[in-house]
């Protein structure tokens, strides 16, 4: 697949994480990141505006009660 915001073989990925208590989410973010070529920011990095420049977008964090962090979920609501 070719990037329509960049014109590269690979798409501009983002994921944007909450990594709490262990660290878990960013030891396997870490893990993943060559593979996927992404950028990893916690929401608290991220400006609305930069979303545009990224093809894909992808949410991480630990479950809680089978949902996703509070924080990372109050991100979604606000943009």
């Amino acid at each position: 697949m070719t990037s329509k915001k960049t014109g590269n073989s690979k798409p501009k990925t983002l994921i944007i994480y909450i990594s709490f208590h262990h660290g878990n989410t960013i030891k396997v973010l870490n893990a993943i990141r060559p593979i996927l070529n992404a950028d990893l920011k916690t929401p608290s990095q991220v400006k609305e505006s930069d979303l545009k420049n990224y093809d894909f977008i992808g949410l991480a964090s630990g479950t809680i009660y089978g949902m996703l962090h509070r924080s990372l979920l109050e991100f979604v609501d606000h943009i």
